[in-house]
């Protein structure tokens, strides 16, 4: 989530209905090519890629990849990220995402959802790689009221 929120940060790509336009654009396809690069120049709840499908995705597959013989996770995983996909793109007739948002969003969540269950799954069997001693790790984290950015090391 937090790596889908940076990218909707910085591309700052209009929804097909875009709040500067007011109604569903007369132009969508100038629309739909449209990404204004910077720093906050869309805001981070719309845009590119869709975090809806992206959450949707890496769940999904973190709990495949987990479970990894369960071909009924697989093919309801599969059912939830098409029907998130296709919600996000008809929701109040197609005003909250492009279909290439959503494809965008699941295509970037697969492999962090994969390895993040394939690792689980490692460290429920012990098999836990050897990690480093000293690490540095950065989480932003926003919301409507702040915006936060938190450095930690581990020793």
């Amino acid at each position: 989530l937090g790596y889908v929120t940076v990218l909707k940060l910085i591309t700052g790509r209009p929804p097909p209905k875009d709040e500067l336009v007011g109604t569903v654009a007369p132009d969508m396809r100038s629309l739909s090519h449209t990404f204004r690069f910077g720093v906050d120049r869309g805001g981070i709840f719309h845009g590119w890629p869709s975090g809806h499908a992206a959450v949707t995705m890496a769940t999904c597959s973190s709990l495949a990849a987990y479970y990894p013989d369960s071909w009924a996770l697989k093919l309801a995983g599969a059912a939830s990220v098409a029907y998130m996909m296709f919600g996000v793109t008809s929701f109040r007739s197609g005003s909250m995402h492009w279909l290439s948002e959503a494809i965008a969003g699941a295509l970037m969540a697969y492999p962090i959802g994969v390895a993040t269950g394939e690792g689980f799954r490692r460290m429920q069997q012990g098999r836990a790689p050897a990690q480093n001693h000293t690490t540095w790790v950065i989480l932003p984290s926003f919301s409507p009221d702040a915006t936060v950015i938190t450095v930690a090391r581990r020793f």
